[in-house]
C-alpha cells in the first residue's frame, strides 16, 4: 500500500486521535511533527489495540524511508528524516503509558529496519518539568533514538523572536518550510490543526452524578439517518434516544414519542463507539446520556451527531444543544 502511495493501516483512526504528520523538509529530508497537547493517546489506545498502533507507527517510518531514499538518489547526499515534538501546552497526566510502550516498540523496530533513517528528534517548547517527562519517556526508547534527541533552547516558538532563539528554526529556510506554531510561515496542514478546531471535532459534555444530559437535534424530514460517535473518558454511561414527532408538542394524543435507540451501556474501554439510527419521521430527536445510577461519580464524554438527509447532497454535522434534565 505504501509503495503505491497509500496510507498506513488504521490511518483514519490514528489521524482522528492524533495531531501529527509530515510538514516541510530539513536539508531535503521529511519533517514529522507531533503536537502533543492536541493528541488524545488514551482515546487512541482505547480504540485500537497496541499491536495496531505499533504497526501503524512503524509503517509511517516506511513512508519516510521511501521519501529519504528518493531525496538521497536525487541529491547524491544521504538524506534523513527529522522529528519535531512540540510540547507547548502538554500536561504530564495527558500521556498514556500504553501509547509510550507502542512508541518504544515502534522505535526499536525502526532501529532494526531503518537504522539510518532518523537524523534528529528536536524537542521544542519544553515545559519546566521536562526532566520528569524525559525520564518517564526514555525507558521505552532504544539508546540509538535517545542519542539523536536534542532539546531546543528556544521557548515560545510561535513568537516573532523564535528564529533568533531556536537554532533548528533558524536553519529552516527562514520559516517557509514550517508552520506558524513552529515560528514559520507555511500554511498549517489539516492533520496538524488542533483536533478541537477540525470539522469532525467532538463536542464535550460532563454528566453529573445522579443526573442526565439530553442532546437535542431537529429532524427535518422522514427517512433521515443519524450517525453518532461517543468517546468516554472513563468508566461507562447509558445512552438512549427517542423522537418526539412533529405535532406531538401540541399535546395530540395520537402522536406519541418513538424509541429509536434502546438504552445501551457505552464503556470507555471500548474507545470510540459509533452507530446509526434510522429516523421514521420529522421531529425533535433527544439523545439521552444517563448517569443517574451513579451515586458519586460524574462522567465526562465527547460526542458527535451527523444528520444525513434521505436525498443526495443533504446532511451535515450538528453538535446539538445540551440540556440537563
Amino acid at each position: 500500500m505504501i509503495k503505491d502511495g497509500g496510507d498506513e493501516p488504521h490511518h483514519d483512526t490514528m489521524a482522528r486521535f492524533q495531531c501529527t504528520g509530515w510538514c516541510g523538509a530539513f536539508f531535503g529530508g521529511p519533517v514529522f511533527v507531533v503536537r502533543t497537547s492536541h493528541s488524545d493517546t488514551r482515546g487512541l489506545m482505547n480504540t485500537l489495540t497496541p499491536e495496531q498502533v505499533t504497526e501503524s507507527m512503524t509503517i509511517q517510518k516506511e513512508q519516510a524511508y521511501r521519501a529519504c531514499e528518493r531525496a538521497t538518489r536525487e541529491s547524491g547526499f544521504i538524506t534523513k528524516m527529522t522529528t519535531v515534538i512540540d510540547l507547548e501546552g502538554f500536561r504530564l497526566l495527558d500521556g498514556d503509558r500504553r501509547f509510550f510502550k507502542c512508541l518504544g516498540a515502534s522505535s526499536k523496530q525502526s532501529s532494526m529496519y531503518y537504522p539510518q533513517l532518523l537524523g534528529k528528534t528536536v524537542i521544542v517548547n519544553a515545559p519546566s518539568y521536562f526532566s520528569l517527562l524525559y525520564k518517564a519517556f526514555s525507558i521505552f526508547q532504544p539508546k540509538s533514538a535517545l542519542d539523536k534527541m536534542r532539546l531546543c533552547p528556544g521557548q515560545k516558538t510561535w513568537t516573532k523572536d523564535a528564529a533568533a532563539t531556536c537554532p533548528f528554526i533558524k536553519r529552516m529556510n527562514g520559516g517557509a518550510a514550517i508552520p506558524p506554531f513552529l515560528g514559520g510561515t507555511m500554511e498549517v496542514p489539516p492533520y496538524l490543526t488542533p483536533r478541537a478546531e477540525r470539522a469532525d471535532a467532538l463536542a464535550k459534555v460532563t454528566v453529573s452524578a445522579r443526573d442526565k444530559v439530553v442532546i437535542e437535534s431537529e429532524i427535518p424530514v422522514a427517512g433521515c439517518s443519524v450517525r453518532w460517535e461517543v468517546l468516554l473518558d472513563d468508566r461507562g454511561i447509558e445512552m438512549s434516544a427517542h423522537l418526539l414527532p412533529t405535532g406531538a408538542e401540541d399535546g395530540g394524543d395520537s402522536v406519541a414519542p418513538v424509541d429509536v435507540m434502546d438504552a445501551v451501556k457505552i464503556k470507555a474501554e471500548n474507545g470510540l463507539t459509533t452507530g446509526v439510527m434510522r429516523i421514521p419521521s420529522p421531529g425533535n430527536l433527544k439523545i439521552v446520556f444517563d448517569n443517574s445510577y451513579s451515586i458519586l461519580r460524574s462522567k465526562s464524554l465527547q460526542y458527535r451527531i451527523d444528520i444525513d438527509l434521505p436525498e443526495e447532497g443533504g446532511g451535515g454535522g450538528e453538535g446539538g444543544e445540551a440540556k440537563a434534565d
